[in-house]
């Protein structure tokens, strides 16, 4: 495989070829950097960002990835593309668990798919992923989120009542599970 440098011709097939082999042999940190030559160049190339995306989550550069993610996910919406954009925000949500941009967009278009069921359970799943003690709040607001689409869905109710009391918001937990009795 040829080493590329600064100094060479830019040959985006040659560059793509090169990036793609890099990780077909896991060579993650070097297919990144050419597939960042070629965005360099073609900014706003929503292909290029769904390869680049997943390569990027694997090494654990996270705030890369979404912004790769959500830059293909609204190329579809933009393209009418709703079916597109929503495998990319759950595949999105299966890489970034901690993205709570992305459970909420995963969220938003299943709501207007008029999936209001589905994304309760996606916002409940999604606020799983947010219980520790510094994490909460992403989690309280998740499933408030939740509340809503289905105002008395019982997991819902039940784990927003849970959160709230460990945060020291035990009025608004006795309300919402006396709501819910």
């Amino acid at each position: 495989m040829p080493v590329y440098r600064a100094n060479q011709a830019y040959d985006r097939q040659r560059i793509l070829e090169a990036a793609a082999q890099a990780r077909a042999r896991n060579k993650r940190r070097k297919a990144i950097a050419l597939y960042r030559w070629v965005l360099a160049v073609e900014r706003n190339n929503a292909e290029l960002h769904a390869k680049l995306a997943p390569v990027l989550a694997e090494t654990g550069q996270e705030f890369d990835a979404w912004i790769s993610y959500r830059s293909v996910a609204q190329a579809a919406l933009r393209e009418g593309r709703e079916d597109k954009a929503l495998a990319v925000y759950r595949e999105a949500s299966r890489q970034l668990p901690r993205e709570i941009e992305a459970w909420q967009s995963l969220a938003r278009i299943l709501g207007k798919r008029g999936e209001e069921a589905e994304a309760v359970e996606v916002l409940l799943e999604g606020s799983r992923n947010f219980r520790t003690p510094y994490l909460r709040p992403q989690a309280i607001h998740l499933l408030r989120r939740g509340r809503t689409l289905a105002p008395w869905h019982f997991e819902t109710v039940l784990e927003l009542a849970q959160l709230l009391r460990r945060t020291d918001q035990r009025e608004e937990a006795r309300m919402l599970l006396e709501g819910l009795a």
